[in-house]
Order: structure tokens, then sequence, then C-alpha cells
């Protein structure tokens, strides 16, 4: 779900109104559920306002946001993989952080 509501968000950041609201309808709402329903309302918010950078839902629109999408799903690859979640150097060098900050 995460991933294709990104997929509206971009379409919505280039400002294809009509096409992320057919999106919207034709890709995303068999994903409706009511656990989902706060996060398909965010969506939609971004389309009543004429900035959707600054509708309440605006931060989704933040690269941070994407980010966030991105992260997730470069997990749930490498998860499916059997492969870490963190490179190795990564967890070297986060550890490395944790003992240099016990010192």
């Amino acid at each position: 779900f995460a991933l294709r509501a990104q997929q509206f968000v971009e379409l919505v950041r280039a400002g294809s109104t009509e096409e992320a609201l057919a999106f919207l309808q034709t890709t995303i709402s068999p994903f409706v559920t009511e656990a989902r329903l706060e996060a398909i309302e965010n969506l939609l918010i971004l389309l009543v306002y004429e900035d959707p950078s600054s509708s309440p839902s605006g931060e989704l629109l933040q690269v941070k946001a994407r980010k966030q999408v991105a992260d997730r799903l470069n997990r749930a690859i490498l998860e499916i993989l059997g492969q870490p979640r963190l490179p190795r150097l990564e967890r070297i060098l986060r550890h490395c952080q944790i003992i240099e900050y016990d010192k």
C-alpha cells in the first residue's frame, strides 16, 4: 500500500490531479480497509488544496516521506531475499558508534 500511496503522491507533486484521482480510484481503492482509512484521507486531502504542500498532509510531499517509503521497500526486498536489513558495513559502523558513545 505504501508504494502505491507514494505513486499517488508523485502524481500530485507533478500536478497531474486528474491522473492522481483516477489512480486513486483504480489502483488504491482495492487496498481500502478500516485500518487504512486515515492514510487514504490524508492522500485525498492533497487533492483538495490548490497548493498540496500547504495542506495538512503536505508532509507526504517532502523528500523525507519518499525516503521512508524507499527504506521500507528496501527492507522488505532484503527480507524476502534472506539478506540482513542493514548492510554489514552499516552494522559495524553502528556498533562502533555505540562503543564510542559508551566510553
